[in-house]
């Protein structure tokens, strides 16, 4: 339907433009073989074809803010408020349990129990007792 509506504008448009230029007389200037054209030299312009085109050249330009001012009116930026920064600080266990557990790992890894085995009686990984009794030997 918009192809149908466009079609009929173009006729409207081709049909004023003759109307305009009833008064035109137009004389054949030359023919160019490379272009295969003829140049047409206009020896009498109607005074409606001025006007003509002064209003095409209006009717553009008000088309061309209509679709600024629709552009404007549809694009809506949405601003997201930015998110409250919420300070974190990293969880570390008190120093007075990991102090007591970074011993008692040096003292049981000197009787001989195995990085795994005191792991689990803490209820931490084989690399987190192993971690410890490195901390408290090298003193970090």
């Amino acid at each position: 339907m918009k192809a149908n509506a466009e079609h009929y504008k173009a006729i409207a448009f081709v049909d004023r433009y003759k109307e305009a230029n009833k008064n035109t007389v137009h004389r054949v200037r030359q023919y160019d073989p490379k272009l295969r054209m003829w140049t047409l030299e206009a020896i009498i312009t109607d005074e409606n074809a001025l006007k003509f085109s002064e209003e095409n050249r209006k009717n553009k330009r008000r088309q061309r803010e209509k679709e600024k001012r629709e552009k404007n009116k549809t694009v809506k930026k949405f601003v997201i408020p930015a998110k409250p920064v919420v300070e974190t600080t990293k969880q570390s266990m008190p120093t007075k349990p990991r102090s007591q557990m970074r011993l008692n790992v040096v003292r049981l890894h000197k009787e001989g129990k195995k990085f795994k085995e005191i792991g689990d009686m803490y209820n931490v990984s084989e690399n987190s007792a192993r971690v410890a009794y490195h901390k408290e030997i090298h003193g970090k």
